[in-house]
C-alpha cells in the first residue's frame, strides 16, 4: 500500500521548496527508522480537501487542526504531538491574532464585534472559534453584522486590509509569515490576541499507533537535520509529544459555543 503524506496548514507558495525539503528529511529520518519501508511518497499530497485526507488508513504524516482533531478526528487517528514556532508563544503551542485595518482608530475588538468578520473555515479553531470564544470570555455583546467566508487566513488579511471586511481572527504562525511575504499583512494591524493552545497538531492514521515513539523520534532527528535557512523559513523550532488531553480546553471552549447557541453560526456535526 503506498503510503500518503501532507502539510497542508502553512504550506505557502513562498515557501514551498522549503517545505520539501522538510519533507525530505522526514521521509528519510521515517525510513532510517524503518517506518514506511519503500512505500513512503516522494512527494507531499497537495490541493486536496485535508478533512478527507486526514482519516486515510494510509496517512503516514499530516498535520490538521485542533478543532477538526477534537471534533472528528480524536480516537480515529495517532496524535503524534505539537511543532514548536518561533512567534513569541510557548514551545509547542500558538494563538491566534485579531486583526483590523492598519488606520482604524479603534483598539478595542468590542468595537468591532457587530462588524464584517471574515474567517477562512467554519471548522477552524484558530480563524473562526478561538475568535468567537474570545468574546465570549470578554462578555462581549453581538454577532458579527455580515460572516465572510474567505477561504484562507491568507484572503482573510487581504479582506481586512482592502476593507472587503473589518476583522478577522488569523493563525499567528499564517500571520507571522504574512508579514514576510504578503503586502496586505503591512496594511492590517493587531488589536487582540486570543488564548494559547497547543499549536496544530502532528498525526498518522492508527495504522501506525504501535510505532507513535518511533515516528515521533523520527520526527525530532528531521527537524534537528533540517539546514538552519529552511527552519527559519517556515518558523520551526522544535516539536512537542502530546497526549490526547492537551486538547481538551479546545474542545471544552467549544462546547461552550455550542451551549450559548452559536451553533446556528458554528460548524455543525
Amino acid at each position: 500500500m503506498a503510503l500518503f503524506a501532507s502539510l497542508p496548514m502553512y504550506d505557502l507558495p513562498e515557501i514551498k521548496a522549503s517545505t520539501d525539503v522538510y519533507w525530505q528529511r522526514l521521509a528519510e529520518s521515517f525510513a532510517d527508522h524503518g517506518i514506511g519501508d519503500n512505500a513512503l511518497p516522494q512527494q507531499l499530497i497537495r490541493g486536496r480537501d485535508p478533512h478527507l485526507d486526514w482519516l486515510r488508513p494510509e496517512t503516514i504524516f499530516s498535520q490538521t487542526c485542533g478543532l477538526p482533531y477534537v471534533r472528528d478526528l480524536r480516537g480515529q487517528v495517532t496524535l503524534l504531538g505539537s511543532p514548536a514556532y518561533d512567534i513569541d508563544c510557548a514551545p509547542g503551542s500558538y494563538f491566534s491574532v485579531v486583526i483590523v485595518r492598519e488606520d482604524e482608530h479603534r483598539e478595542d475588538i468590542a468595537d468591532y464585534a457587530s462588524k464584517r468578520f471574515a474567517f477562512n473555515d467554519r471548522r477552524s479553531q484558530s480563524g473562526f472559534a478561538a475568535f468567537f470564544s474570545l468574546l465570549n470570555e470578554q462578555n462581549i455583546a453581538g454577532l458579527p453584522s455580515e460572516m465572510v467566508d474567505s477561504g484562507a487566513h491568507l484572503q482573510s488579511i487581504e479582506m481586512v486590509a482592502e476593507g472587503k471586511a473589518d476583522i478577522a481572527a488569523i493563525d499567528a504562525v499564517t500571520y507571522a509569515l504574512a508579514i514576510r511575504h504578503r503586502d496586505a499583512a503591512d496594511r492590517v494591524k493587531v488589536i487582540a490576541n486570543t488564548e494559547v493552545t497547543p499549536s496544530l497538531p502532528y498525526i498518522s492514521s492508527l495504522a501506525f499507533a504501535d510505532r507513535k515513539a518511533e515516528i515521533v523520534n523520527a520526527i525530532i532527528q528531521a527537524m534537528a537535520a533540517l539546514p538552519e535557512t529552511v527552519r527559519n523559513d517556515l518558523l520551526i523550532t522544535g516539536f512537542n509529544e502530546r497526549v490526547d488531553g492537551d486538547y481538551d480546553g479546545i474542545r471544552t471552549k467549544w462546547d461552550k459555543l455550542v451551549e450559548l447557541g452559536l451553533y446556528i453560526l458554528l460548524y455543525k456535526k
